[in-house]
């Protein structure tokens, strides 16, 4: 499965798969206030909301959409999540430019291609893994860390 990533720098984010949006996410920048990182899915309905600590870059998550996820959800900073203390997703971002991963229980289950010399979000995520769950919350995963990128 293929799903291909548009969107600006520290802006809104979204997903698509065979050209249908399937995720966003949205940026709400506040000085001396926490950030706010909201994923959503095609039917606008809010499925987290993630305040950043300002100085700190401290990721907490303020909301969980339960009827839409099912079960427990921990973020550790923007990089991992997990899912009912049995699933954690990894995002990894690799010293090699332009190729990262996403890794459940350390497995790999997808790959991430930045398109080159791009100042925008222009990604490819490859899955090999087709479980929707799986691939759902990899693709939260990959919205929180990209959402808000701090370039400093």
């Amino acid at each position: 499965m293929e799903y291909i990533t548009k969107g600006e720098l520290n802006s809104n984010l979204e997903i698509f798969h065979k050209s249908k949006r399937i995720y966003h996410s949205t940026l709400t920048k506040k000085w001396f206030k926490s950030d706010v990182i909201k994923v959503y899915n095609s039917e606008n309905s809010l499925l987290v909301e993630i305040k950043i600590k300002p100085f700190t870059n401290e990721y907490i998550l303020s909301y969980i959409n339960n009827n839409l996820l099912n079960g427990k959800l921990f973020l550790k900073n923007s990089k991992k999540i997990i899912v009912n203390d049995k699933l954690t997703f990894n995002y990894i971002k690799n010293c090699i430019p332009y190729k990262s991963n996403i890794l459940l229980n350390q497995k790999e289950i997808a790959k991430v291609e930045t398109k080159l010399l791009s100042f925008n979000h222009n990604h490819k995520i490859t899955f090999s893994n087709e479980n929707k769950e799986h691939v759902k919350y990899s693709l939260i995963l990959f919205l929180i860390s990209n959402t808000f990128l701090d370039l400093e």
